[in-house]
């Protein structure tokens, strides 16, 4: 085979993999109409953290590459339920870093002066997270999960963010 048969190869495996992509978010449309009618939560981590486990265990390719294609499938399927807001503490730059580790590009992301300012909004909507740096701020709600990265600017030592915001 030459390469210009092997792409159009690539091409076909690629229109096969949005697909079924599409055949998924028709899935995640359904549950989101479940989801609506009994007001339950469109984040649930523990969901989350089983897919990935499940897939990572079925897959021979590395657990990087494997959470961060899914991570952006789930992102964007939560579109279809209902958008998420993160509020973020805006005088960290690695909020942003562990907030798009944890929930993908499809958010919405609204900076705050402080992790005070972040969790208030997150504890008065309803689809909105605070990813702040654990122990930040004192919060009525507890952590529904917990982020950790690594910061590259001090050896790569881990820095620990909690999610915050209405479990249903």
């Amino acid at each position: 085979m030459n390469i210009e048969e092997l792409r159009k190869n690539i091409d076909a495996v690629d229109d096969e993999i949005i697909d079924l992509i599409a055949k998924r978010y028709e899935l995640v449309k359904e549950v989101g109409k479940i989801k609506e009618s009994s007001s339950a939560a469109v984040f649930v981590p523990e969901r989350e953290k089983r897919i990935m486990e499940r897939l990572c265990a079925k897959s021979s390719f590395p657990k990087e590459i494997v959470s961060a294609v899914f991570r952006e499938i789930i992102s964007g399927a939560r579109l279809f339920e209902h958008p998420i807001t993160i509020s973020y503490d805006k005088n960290d730059i690695f909020a942003i870093i562990a907030t798009l580790s944890k929930f993908g590009s499809c958010i919405n992301l609204k900076g705050f002066h402080s992790a005070t300012e972040a969790v208030e909004a997150a504890e008065n909507s309803l689809n909105t997270y605070a990813v702040i740096r654990t122990p930040s701020t004192n919060t009525a709600h507890p952590a529904i999960d917990i982020i950790t990265i690594n910061n590259p600017s001090n050896n790569n030592q881990p820095l620990s963010y909690a999610v915050i915001g209405k479990k249903i």
